[in-house]
């Protein structure tokens, strides 16, 4: 009985032991689901990004952003203005403004300069603020098919490291050779070069930033930690955009302090190598640090043309409304230079909109759009020199318009990420 007794109680323990590995099993396979889906969807995951990566980040805004708020807006309509010839004395005199208000000859033989439509095409003349407007359209149209094509290398193949740093390359040599020539008509080509290159050196880091997201949360969450993604994608966007603020300043007071200078030209002319040097240092972040285009098995991308693959993001109306946003946050920034916090704010919002495998044609219309609102702003401010009460209230309206599409347009960064399969449902008891 006792041999029995033993032999039950040895079976019962074995029973025991099966249940407790068929349950530490179980809990094992739930687990790794879990994690296939939080990380890459089952095909691999997200390798999280080094301390050297975000350091080089925050340093890629620092050396580029000031492109599209100093360098074309300021440097190069300064440059300009000193190609014309030298201007007639006003009625009221070199020491007063056109309002009555006290000033310095040399300020306003310098405004002077840049609102007199002295740059001469044919039979039309242009002030050299307007002539840099034209010049900005041109730079557009000619990125316009360039980021076309470039928008499926960006999510295909190896090539993106190679892209941005051409795309940045170019527009940093660019900015060397301004002063060879002291005519008006060279400036458009610079300009124009300038613009396409800065676009699309926009929508490779457009799509690098996406990629750091990813990086750190994965690319799919459940709704319950899409809060998590929230803070990771806005303190990169912030951080950077304040970077790029703060080398935007840098440039600015540069450019202040050179006109300082009798030779004025030479002077701007210095000021836009040494913004050519800086935007190559940029480089460091894109060939100083490699991360991959993410798992295949991650990717919604099911356009394998590249125009359709460019379009797609018509399909997906929040991604798309988020354009609006970009584009007012841009024109605000140029017409009284606020708008930086919305901008950040923006590109978060859109990238939470785009489907894995989809970030650089979406980059690439997110990239155009801020280019086109930077322009408008500017163009605004151009078409109406001296009235600052009408483009602050042009620019309030646009700031007006930007929360009514926010709050009534049910642009929703959680909707939007459902909808590009960042957020995923997870079962009861898993």
């Amino acid at each position: 009985m006792a041999e029995i007794s033993t032999q039950i109680q040895d079976k019962a323990k074995e029973r025991k032991e099966d249940e407790s590995i068929f349950s530490l099993g179980m809990k094992i396979q739930k687990e790794r689901e879990v994690y296939r889906a939080y990380g890459a969807g089952g095909g691999g995951f997200e390798e999280k990004p080094t301390k050297g990566e975000i350091v080089t980040w925050y340093f890629y805004g620092f050396c580029t952003n000031f492109v599209l708020t100093v360098l074309i807006p300021i440097v190069f309509p300064l440059l300009i203005s000193q190609t014309v010839p030298d201007l007639p004395e006003p009625p009221q005199g070199w020491l007063k403004s056109y309002k009555g208000l006290k000033c310095l000859q040399e300020e306003m033989q310098l405004y002077g300069g840049l609102v007199f439509r002295e740059v001469r095409v044919g039979r039309t003349s242009f002030s050299p603020l307007e002539w840099t407007s034209i010049s900005w359209i041109t730079g557009l149209l000619l990125s316009a098919p360039i980021l076309g094509v470039m928008s499926f290398s960006l999510d295909h193949g190896q090539s993106q490291q190679l892209i941005a740093g051409a795309a940045t390359g170019i527009g940093a040599l660019f900015c060397l050779p301004a002063g060879f020539f002291r005519k008006s008509g060279i400036f458009l080509p610079y300009i124009a070069a300038i613009v396409a290159a800065s676009t699309v050196a926009g929508a490779a880091s457009s799509r690098y930033l996406a990629l750091l997201i990813r990086g750190f949360t994965g690319s799919k969450l459940p709704k319950s930690q899409f809060a998590i993604r929230r803070v990771v994608a806005s303190k990169l966007s912030l951080y950077s955009t304040v970077a790029g603020c703060f080398g935007a300043i840098i440039m600015a007071s540069f450019t202040y302090n050179m006109l300082n200078h009798s030779d004025h030209f030479t002077a701007l002319w210095v000021v836009s190598i040494f913004s050519g040097l800086l935007w190559g240092l940029g480089l460091i972040n894109i060939f100083g640090v490699a991360r991959s285009a993410g798992s295949s098995a991650d990717s919604q991308d099911d356009d394998p043309a590249p125009i359709a693959h460019l379009f797609s993001i018509f399909r997906y109306p929040f991604a798309a409304a988020s354009l609006a946003l970009i584009f007012l946050s841009s024109f605000l920034i140029m017409c009284v230079f606020v708008g930086s916090l919305l901008y950040a704010f923006g590109t978060v919002l859109a990238l939470d909109c785009t489907p894995a495998g989809k970030e650089g044609a979406f980059s690439a219309w997110f990239s155009w759009a801020r280019a086109l609102g930077t322009c408008a702003g500017f163009a605004l401010a151009a078409a109406m020199p001296g009235n600052v009460g009408k483009t602050f209230g042009i620019s309030l309206c646009a700031a007006i318009v930007a929360m009514v599409v926010l709050i009534f347009g049910n642009i929703s960064s959680l909707k939007g990420a459902k909808t590009a399969g960042h957020v995923i449902k997870i079962r009861k008891g898993s």
